[in-house]
């Protein structure tokens, strides 16, 4: 099998979690990690800008064919790889692939509160305004807004938190 490489991301930003995964796309200020948050399957997608960088190290291997490999490898979700129409080549296209990608994603501003993040769905995007129907903690809607795409640190898609939630909530509000 193909090397890949599992790694620990630690950003720059005061409070940020660090993000375990496989780099499998890498854009001019963006790059998007296929995570697994320590458990023996994929959870997810994690955009992550380059700017914030501090370190990425180097995961170890535990044995000659990794456990997660291997895992994955029976799971048949081996080798990490990007979802399809990946694109990372500016904030714009990150945002717009994680609208495409996943019907709930979370949206972190974690410069302004590394200790929180917004759930919703991404309705458009521009270069410069995202607008999302917020989910609340209950799962239910609660508003359409606009935010500012140069604010967004991380957009995390696909992961097993937004699809249960999805799973339950009411179809999105027309109004």
């Amino acid at each position: 099998m193909a090397e890949h490489t599992r790694v620990r991301v630690i950003r720059s930003i005061d409070g940020a979690d660090p993000v375990d995964g496989y780099v499998v796309a890498v854009g001019e200020d963006w790059f998007l990690l296929l995570t697994t948050l320590g458990r023996l399957k994929f959870d997810g997608w994690d955009a992550l800008r380059i700017k914030d960088l501090a370190s990425v190290k180097k995961l170890p291997r535990r044995g000659e064919v990794d456990v997660h490999e291997r895992v994955m490898s029976a799971a048949g979700e081996w080798p990490p790889r990007a979802p399809v129409g990946c694109d990372v080549s500016s904030t714009e296209a990150v945002v717009r692939m994680a609208m495409e990608l996943d019907p709930l994603v979370e949206v972190h501003r974690e410069k302004k509160d590394p200790y929180s993040f917004l759930v919703g769905a991404v309705t458009t995007a521009n270069e410069d305004i995202a607008w999302i129907y917020e989910v609340d903690v209950s799962g239910k809607w609660t508003r359409h807004r606009s935010i500012s795409v140069k604010k967004i640190t991380r957009l995390v898609m696909g992961n097993s938190y937004t699809h249960a939630l999805a799973s339950v909530i009411e179809p999105i509000p027309t109004d």
